[in-house]
C-alpha cells in the first residue's frame, strides 16, 4: 500500500494499526509530519511546498519529522527536507528556500535497518536522530542539520563526503563511521554524550577540525581519526 499526504497544519499518523509501503508527505502551513507504522516502509519523499506564501505571511517550512517502523526503514533519494524547497526564477513569484532552525528529524527501524538514499535536512539548530536494531548505512544523500544521533543494535555507516552537523554522539552495539565535510564535535545530544560502542572500530573524518569534547569508547577495537586538525579538552579516547 502506498500513502501519501498533503497538509496545511501537519500530519499525525499515529496509530497502531498503520501498515503502509510507501509514504509521502508535501506540508505547505508550517507543522510537523508523524507516522507511526508497521512492517518495512519507504519514505518516498517529505518536503515543503514552493507557494508563495500568504499575504503578509514567510515562506513555507516545516516543524519536525518523525518516523517509526517496526521493520526495514528506506528514505529514498528524494530525500526529507524540512525546508522549503522555494520557487527560483522562472517561477512568478520568486519564492526562496528557507530553512526552519530547529527543525529535527526522527527515524526509528524497530527491528530492522536503516537506509538513507537520499538527503536528511534538518535545521541549523535541530537534531536527526537515526534508531535502528540492525544497522544504518547510507548509499547516498547527506545528512545535515544541527545535531546527530546514532543510536541502535547494529552499527552505523555515514560515509557520505557532504555529511554537515556540528555535533555528533552515538551508542551502538556494532562499527561506527562518520564523515563530514567540515568541523563538528563529538559531544552530548539529547541526553547521549560521546560516541560508544560495544568493541567494535571507531572512524571518524572531518574535512577541517574534529573536536572532542566527549570521550570515546571503543573497547578494545581501533578508533581512528582523520582531520586537518584534532582537539581534545579532558574528553578520553579508549580503543587501541
Amino acid at each position: 500500500a502506498c500513502s501519501g499526504r498533503r497538509s496545511a497544519g501537519g500530519t499525525s499518523l499515529g496509530g497502531n494499526g498503520n501498515q503502509v509501503a510507501n509514504f509521502s508527505a508535501t506540508e505547505t502551513g508550517g507543522g510537523s509530519v508523524t507516522l507511526t507504522n508497521t512492517g518495512a516502509l519507504q519514505v518516498s519523499s517529505i518536503a515543503t511546498g514552493s507557494e508563495p506564501p500568504s499575504p503578509g505571511g514567510s515562506s513555507l517550512t516545516m516543524q519536525d519529522v518523525t518516523i517509526s517502523t517496526t521493520g526495514d526503514l528506506t528514505v529514498a533519494s528524494a530525500g526529507i527536507k524540512t525546508q522549503n524547497i522555494g520557487a527560483p526564477p522562472p517561477a512568478d513569484p520568486v519564492v526562496p528556500a528557507t530553512p526552519n532552525a530547529s527543525s529535527s528529524v526522527s527515524l526509528t527501524s524497530g527491528a530492522g535497518a536503516i537506509t538513507l538514499n537520499g538527503d536528511i535536512a534538518a535545521g541549523s539548530s535541530g537534531t536527526v536522530t537515526l534508531s535502528s536494531k540492525t544497522g544504518i548505512t547510507q548509499p547516498g544523500g547527506k545528512v545535515t542539520g544541527g545535531n546527530l544521533l546514532l543510536l541502535g543494535d547494529g552499527g552505523a555507516n555515514l560515509n557520505q563526503a557532504a555529511n554537515n552537523v556540528g555535533t555528533v554522539a552515538a551508542n551502538v552495539h556494532g562499527e561506527l563511521v562518520y564523515r563530514d565535510a567540515n568541523s563538528f564535535t563529538v559531544g552530548t545530544v539529547a541526553g547521549t554524550s560521546g560516541v560508544a560502542t560495544s568493541n567494535d572500530n571507531v572512524t571518524l573524518t572531518s574535512g577541517s577540525t574534529l573536536t572532542l569534547d566527549q570521550g570515546i569508547a571503543a573497547g578494545g577495537a581501533t578508533v581512528t581519526l582523520t582531520a586537518n586538525r584534532i582537539n581534545q579538552d579532558t574528553a578520553t579516547v579508549a580503543g587501541i
